[in-house]
Parts: C-alpha cells; sequence; structure tokens
C-alpha cells in the first residue's frame, strides 16, 4: 500500500478484496511473536524494524512516511514539510498502529508507478538486473488500534496489504502495495 493520506482508504478497502487471490503456501506469526515474509530472493524474515521513504511530493506536500514493525505491531508515521526536499521543519503525525498476523503467499502480476501506470520492475537491490514482474509476497491482514482521525481510517477497521521485500543488497528495500495484484515503484520503504 502507499500509505498516502488521499489513498489510504481507498486502498485499504481495495486490498480487502485481495483475499480472493490464489495461494501458494501459508506463513504465520513465528513464536517470537514477528511477522514473517517472503522475499525476493525466495526467503523468509522478520518485519521488525523501521523503514522510512525518503522526501517525496505529495500533491504539493511534502512528506516522509515511516513504517515501524515490532514484534506483529505497526506503526505508520508521516512527517509532513513545506518544502522540497523536507529540509523545513516538520509536523509529525502517527496517522495509526495496527496489529498484524501473516497470512498466505501470492504473487503480483505488475509493477505500477506513483500514478498506477504500469511500469518496468525496479532494478534489484544487489544491481544483479530488474525484478520479476511477478514477484512474491505475503499477505498481512491488520487491524488498526488507534487512529489520529486525520487518515480517515477507523479504529477497528481490518484490511489485507503487503510489501515486496528485496533483500538482494546491504539493507532491505520495501516495495509497497499499490492494489491487490501490483506493487508500486513510488516512494519504497528503506531500512
Amino acid at each position: 500500500m502507499n500509505f498516502k493520506p488521499l489513498i489510504i482508504v481507498s486502498a485499504m478497502t481495495l486490498v480487502l478484496n485481495a483475499c480472493g487471490s490464489s495461494s501458494s503456501s501459508t506463513t504465520t506469526e513465528d513464536t517470537g511473536g514477528n511477522i514473517s515474509i517472503t522475499t525476493v530472493s525466495g526467503g523468509t524474515l522478520s518485519l521488525t524494524g523501521s523503514y522510512a521513504s525518503a522526501c517525496y511530493d505529495n500533491g504539493g506536500t511534502f512528506q516522509i512516511d515511516t513504517h515501524t514493525w515490532t514484534g506483529a505491531n505497526l506503526t505508520y508515521n508521516q512527517k509532513t514539510y513545506t518544502a522540497s526536499g523536507c529540509a523545513t521543519l516538520a509536523t509529525s503525525t502517527d496517522l495509526f498502529t495496527a496489529t498484524a498476523v501473516a497470512g498466505s503467499n501470492s504473487a503480483i502480476s505488475s509493477w505500477v508507478d506513483g500514478m498506477s501506470t504500469t511500469t518496468t520492475a525496479p532494478t534489484a537491490a544487489d544491481a544483479s538486473g530488474p525484478l520479476s514482474d511477478t514477484e512474491a509476497y505475503t499477505a498481512i491482514t491488520v487491524t488498526i488500534v488507534t487512529a489520529d482521525g486525520s487518515s480517515g481510517i477507523s479504529v477497528g477497521t481490518v484490511a489485507t496489504t503487503f510489501y515486496i521485500v528485496d533483500d538482494t543488497g546491504t539493507s532491505l528495500i520495501l516495495y509497497r502495495d499499490d492494489s491487490a495484484t501490483t506493487a508500486t515503484t513510488a516512494d519504497p520503504l528503506l531500512q
């Protein structure tokens, strides 16, 4: 999911339809309470950690998104800036916190850019070539626990989302979902 304020509600609603997609295997929380998901190299990893986007223009508002995973809990934080480059004083908002459960594995059907237009797959972090147009992912069902109101998301909302996790380089790159079957190359999250 792009997790951009104007897209959050529609994207979370849209990805609920992903439940009907085909599954090749099931992945669940590991015994440590962490969310374990599949990666582009075919392995699995725990999401525990913090992942942030670079500064990007979201229709004239500049922002940095941070997804912080602690076990099976997600905090989505957004810092908003008034100038490009995110060099001004930021307004920070915890848009929501959620609990999560990893579900079945599936695969995307294509990549899209920030305007949801089909595009080529991004280059792998190790520069070995492009990622696949059908990268695997693990569905993650999130339940909103707290929400600040500005996101338009209500406490108790349940949605399914995913990341395409490029683990080929020295640091992880998490590409967000755009819809139930596509991932976006726009504003990936970096470890």
